[in-house]
């Protein structure tokens, strides 16, 4: 991910908060307080079809809805997309709120 904070390292262009991800490499998230490198959780993987909507759709409810910080939802947004490889195809593991809580709870 080191790739992708040289390039992506300040928002350009307006943009208040860039994120990038990089699968099993995690995220970096940036934003008005600095850049954040967010690991991935490793979770056996049946499919990873999927897997990058759910943390996009995790991210935007908790860092740009739900007003969490970025590290925050970069956490919560992993642990939706590791729900989400753990079981075949794009929905079969797609997480509620309730499910990505408790597997943070977890860890």
């Amino acid at each position: 991910m080191s790739r992708a904070r040289g390039r992506y390292g300040t928002p350009v262009a307006g943009a208040q908060r860039v994120a990038v991800t990089g699968g099993r490499e995690g995220a970096v998230l940036v934003d008005e307080a600095g850049i954040h490198e967010l690991p991935a959780f490793d979770v056996p993987v049946a499919d990873e079809t999927g897997a990058g909507d759910a943390y996009v759709a995790a991210l935007m409810d908790r860092w740009v809805l739900g007003g969490d910080d970025a590290r925050r939802a970069g956490r919560f947004a992993a642990a939706a997309a590791a729900l989400n490889v753990t079981s075949e195809g794009a929905r079969g593991g797609l997480a509620t709120r309730d499910s990505v809580e408790s597997f943070l709870d977890g860890r």
